[in-house]
C-alpha cells in the first residue's frame, strides 16, 4: 500500500530510500542493496547465536529465584557482547523492555567491573541498578507499598503483596533440610495464637534454630548478610514481636519440628516473579 508520506524526504527512512541508496548505487556499488540484505542476514544470525549464549549466562548467573540479580564475578568476566545482553535481560525481567539506552547498559557493566559496594546508577523510568558485594541487581520502581501485614491461614493460603504463603498438613519428612530456602516445616501445635505474614516492626526478634536464645532481627539480618535495602520489605511469619520464620533465611526454635512433634505443617513461600530477589541475602 502506497501512502503519501512514503514520498516525504523529511522522514529519515524515506530519505535513505529515495536519496542515500540511489547515491550509493550510482557512485559506489550498483549491488549495494544486495550487500545490505546479505549483511543484515549475517547480523541476524550472529545476534541469534549471541542471544542464545547470553540466555545461558543469564540463567546461570541469575537463575529462576533471582531474575533481577546477576552474580558479580561471573557477569564481570563475560565478553561485552554477552554481558550487555544479560543486563538487558535483567532489565526486561524487571519490566523495563522499552527505551533501554546503550549508555545505561555500558554504565551497568562498568559498575559490575569497577564499581564499589553500594554504588547505584539510574537507568531511567524509575529503574536503578545497584552493586553489592556479590551481585549486580536491577531495582524496579517502588510502585507497591513495602509495609504490609496480613493474617496467616495455617493451614491455608495467604496472599501478600510480593508472594503467597502456602501451608498444608504433611507427613514428617525424612530430613528437615530440604535444600529449598522457601520451604520450611513447622510443628503445627506450636503455631497457636494470631500469626501474621508481614514486614518487620521495631522490637522484632527471632530465636534462631540451634542458637542459645533470642536475637534482634536487625542482628539476624546482618548475620545472614541481607543487604540493608532489602530488609524493609523482607517477608516474615510472625506472632506479636516474635519472628517465627524469616522466609528464605531460617525458622525459629519455637516452632521447629522435634522429637515430640505430632502434627507437621509444611510451609512454602512462592514469591511473585518480579519480587524473587527479596529471598536472596546480599551484603
Amino acid at each position: 500500500r502506497e501512502d503519501k508520506s512514503n514520498a516525504s524526504v523529511d522522514i529519515p527512512r524515506n530519505r535513505v530510500r529515495h536519496e542515500l541508496l540511489p547515491y550509493l548505487e550510482e557512485h559506489f556499488n550498483p549491488g549495494m542493496r544486495r550487500v545490505l540484505v546479505r549483511s543484515a542476514a549475517l547480523a541476524r544470525s550472529d545476534d541469534a547465536c549471541l542471544t542464545r549464549l547470553a540466555r545461558q549466562a543469564y540463567e546461570q548467573l541469575c537463575g529462576v529465584d533471582t531474575p533481577l540479580s546477576a552474580e558479580l564475578t561471573g557477569l564481570a568476566a563475560l565478553d561485552d557482547a554477552i554481558a550487555s545482553r544479560v543486563v538487558r535481560m535483567m532489565l526486561h525481567s524487571a519490566g523495563r523492555s522499552l527505551d533501554v539506552q546503550a549508555l545505561h547498559v555500558e554504565q551497568a557493566l562498568r559498575l559490575a567491573r569497577a564499581g564499589h559496594t553500594g554504588q547505584r546508577i539510574d537507568v531511567g523510568g524509575g529503574y536503578a541498578v545497584v552493586r553489592d558485594a556479590r551481585a549486580l541487581t536491577v531495582l524496579p520502581p517502588a510502585d507497591a507499598p513495602t509495609d504490609f501485614c496480613v493474617a496467616a491461614r495455617l493451614p491455608g493460603t495467604t496472599q501478600g503483596p510480593a508472594g503467597v504463603l502456602v501451608a498444608r498438613s504433611a507427613e514428617r519428612p525424612d530430613s528437615l533440610k530440604s535444600g529449598q530456602p522457601l520451604v520450611q516445616w513447622a510443628d503445627a501445635d506450636k503455631l497457636g495464637g494470631a500469626v501474621f505474614l508481614r514486614t518487620r516492626r521495631a522490637g522484632d526478634s527471632i530465636h534462631p534454630l540451634g542458637a542459645p536464645g533470642n536475637k534482634k532481627l536487625k542482628d539476624y539480618f546482618i548475620d545472614k548478610k541481607v543487604a540493608q535495602r532489602r530488609r524493609a520489605d523482607w517477608p516474615l511469619l510472625c506472632r506479636a514481636g516474635e519472628v517465627l520464620w524469616a522466609i528464605g533465611l531460617g525458622v525459629s526454635h519455637s516452632i521447629a519440628v522435634d522429637d515430640t512433634t505430632k502434627r507437621v505443617l509444611r510451609l512454602e513461600y512462592r514469591p511473585a516473579a518480579a519480587q524473587r530477589n527479596t529471598q536472596r541475602g546480599e551484603d
